[in-house]
């Protein structure tokens, strides 16, 4: 989080502990949001099917009212229009 803080200084980066099913409260906390963006473990969301369903990232990407960016292990931000 420091570093897409340190690059993109105009993003509010917001930062909470909180109890609960994962996917749940992501959505909660997402409410009203323009935009959801979520690491993945790897490559397991691009499969199609039971998996995906049963990962956060799945499930947010089903119930989410807004768009919702999933950034996979090893995404940079430095080649991003932030820099």
């Amino acid at each position: 989080m420091a570093e897409v803080q340190d690059a993109c200084r105009d993003v509010e980066v917001r930062r909470k502990v909180v109890r609960g099913d994962p996917a749940t409260v992501l959505l909660q906390a997402a409410d009203g949001a323009l935009l959801l963006v979520l690491g993945t473990q790897g490559a397991r969301w691009r499969l199609a099917g039971a998996l995906l369903h049963a990962s956060v990232s799945g499930q947010c990407a089903h119930r989410a009212a807004c768009p919702i960016v999933l950034v996979g292990r090893g995404a940079g931000i430095g080649a991003g229009p932030c820099r």
